[in-house]
Parts: C-alpha cells; structure tokens; sequence
C-alpha cells in the first residue's frame, strides 16, 4: 500500500491517512522504515533555520516533532501527533 501510493499516486500515505490510524501502521516495518525517511528529508529544510525547533515526539519518540516558527503549534512528522497543551 504504501510503495503504491507513493509510486502511482505520487504522494505519501502518511500526509493522507488519520494520525490515529496512521499511527497503527507505522507498527509495520516497510511503512516504518519509509516514514523515517520521508521525514528526515523533509526535516532538512528546517535543521538550519533558527525559527524552527525540532524535537522528540512523546508518542512515538523520533525527533520528529516540528515547531516552524516559535508563534506556532508543533506536529510529530513521523507519526502525526500533536501535542495539546492544558491550561
């Protein structure tokens, strides 16, 4: 499914399916193994910039977790976790 979506659809299957569901798959390891590394490649293009923050995602523990900007939210790219902050 996943090599599928991406090689006739030209998409990735993780910026598509629910971060729930999402979640789920990457327990198998083909899907696993291709999210890291469309993530470290979209990662990329935020190392250098001194706005964004990368960390490390409390659900799935990659350094994933992507800040663009200090005055916005932050998204795990991995597994799609975000995370909600209680007053």
């Amino acid at each position: 499914m996943d090599r599928f979506v991406i090689d006739e659809m030209n998409t990735w299957a993780g910026d598509v399916i629910h971060s729930g569901e999402w979640h789920q798959l990457l327990g198998i390891e083909e899907i696993h193994a291709r999210a890291v590394t469309v993530v470290d490649t979209r990662l990329d293009n935020y190392r250098d910039d001194p706005e964004a923050s990368i960390t490390a995602c409390p659900r799935c523990t990659h350094e994933a977790m992507l800040r663009p900007h200090p005055s916005t939210g932050a998204l795990c790219l991995v597994c799609g976790h975000v995370p909600i902050v209680k007053d």
